[in-house]
């Protein structure tokens, strides 16, 4: 018998520690709601796939700069897709203008509606300017038009490789 009123005081106590631990998560629940789901992130205007810069030392040749990059600009950013241009690209490092050219470009679309992506490149390098510090990473400036609207993309610490 003694054991049955042990067994039942347990279970008695097991129920109102239960029933306080659901009222405590209920009053919990309501003091604090569930936030609503914020939305979702803004989607990037303009990214880059790729984006290297070289100085050509090799043997045969003058020692040459050479930049490429593959640039995917979304519908979001604020220019009309399909006029949509690079201007010219200008590279800086220390705060110095080193390079400023019109790149030789390659236009194409994931979808005319959603991004366009360009392939650009300097057309055969670029003279080393004496500025230039290898060990030190550069500032690459894209700039952008569609006819109405300009736009610049700034990639910073793009590292410099030697080719040899």
């Amino acid at each position: 018998m003694d054991k049955i009123k042990i067994f039942s005081g347990a279970l008695l106590l097991i129920l109102i520690t239960a029933c306080s631990l659901t009222d405590e998560t209920t009053k919990t629940e309501i003091d604090n709601p569930v936030p609503e789901k914020s939305e979702a992130p803004e989607p990037e205007k303009f990214s880059f796939n790729e984006l290297e810069s070289w100085i050509n030392l090799m043997p045969g040749g003058s020692d040459s700069f050479h930049l490429s990059g593959d640039l995917v600009i979304t519908e979001n950013s604020g220019l009309n897709l399909k006029n949509a241009q690079i201007l010219e690209v200008v590279v800086f490092q220390d705060g110095k203008q080193l390079y400023e050219f019109k790149p030789e470009t390659k236009k194409g679309y994931v979808s005319e509606e959603e991004s366009a992506y360009f392939q650009f490149s300097t057309k055969r390098g670029l003279k080393i300017s004496g500025l230039l510090k290898t060990e030190f990473p550069i500032v690459v400036e894209v700039h952008l038009t569609d006819g109405d609207e300009n736009m610049v993309v700034t990639v910073d610490k793009v590292l410099v490789q030697k080719i040899y």
